[in-house]
């Protein structure tokens, strides 16, 4: 059985195209540990976003910053990746935490808490819906 569970890893790893959904689907089943596997040769930005995530989850905050830096090489203005790195800032106490947060609050009086608790809605929102519609779903409150 675990190598057919290999295989069936391998296979998603062989297909980017896959990888990402199957990563999201075992976030959304609370099995971080299977997104890092799914994600280790992760070359994409929503991957390594859902990488960065899955990192957070497991409290393993180097290898989520990481993931996050990786992604912003690729895309540096992707505010989920930029949100994922300040949050792991926020975790380590990193002196730049607050201004970070406050940048991508796009508010002065901002707090790390206001900050954390905004940055989690947009989290579950990318989670389940995947980058395209959070846009869209950032803009309308309203929609879980």
């Amino acid at each position: 059985r675990r190598l057919a569970d290999w295989g069936m890893i391998q296979t998603v790893l062989d297909s980017p195209v896959e990888l990402e959904p199957a990563a999201r689907v075992a976030l959304l089943a609370g099995d971080p540990a299977r997104v890092l596997t799914l994600t280790a040769e992760a070359k994409t930005p929503e991957a390594l976003f859902l990488r960065g995530e899955a990192a957070v989850q497991l409290g393993q905050l180097n290898l989520a910053l990481s993931a996050f830096d990786a992604g912003l090489a690729l895309a540096p203005g992707d505010r989920g990746l930029q949100g994922g790195r300040t949050e792991v800032l926020v975790h380590l106490n990193n002196p730049s935490a607050d201004a970070a947060a406050r940048k991508w609050m796009d508010d002065p009086e901002a707090t790390t808490d206001s900050f954390l608790a905004a940055r989690a809605l947009v989290v579950s929102r990318r989670i389940r819906h995947g980058l395209v519609l959070t846009g869209a779903l950032e803009e309308d409150d309203d929609l879980d």
